[in-house]
């Protein structure tokens, strides 16, 4: 299993946003939320708001099998969910889901299990 870590700044008043759509996923969307998972291959995801002094930062933390997979299927899913979830990110940090990354995936520095 393969875990991977990444932080996106958080447009600025956009804090909230975040909040409300995991609220939303959390809440209303719970269903939903574990399918698009499966269906992306993410056997664990947590999300947090890391606030620093260029702004909040939106850190999410992951682990699948192959991650070139989990972000090809969600980026070409038409599945509302996912949908909705692609469109809240980019509303609230600019980053495009639904497009290809640009660049290499976070480089993992240093781990330690007890």
């Amino acid at each position: 299993m393969a875990s991977l870590a990444m932080a996106l700044p958080i447009l600025p008043g956009k804090s909230d946003a975040i909040r409300k759509m995991f609220k939303a996923a959390k809440e209303e969307k719970w269903q939903e939320y574990v399918q698009s998972q499966k269906r992306a291959g993410v056997t664990m995801e947590r999300d947090f708001i890391q606030p620093s002094p260029m702004g909040d930062m939106l850190i999410f933390y992951l682990e699948s099998d192959d991650f070139n997979k989990t972000f090809s299927e969600f980026g070409a899913s038409m599945d509302p969910f996912d949908i909705w979830i692609k469109n809240g990110l980019k509303d609230a940090t600019g980053v495009d889901f639904s497009q290809p990354q640009s660049g290499p995936l976070p480089e993992q520095v240093m781990a330690y299990d007890s």
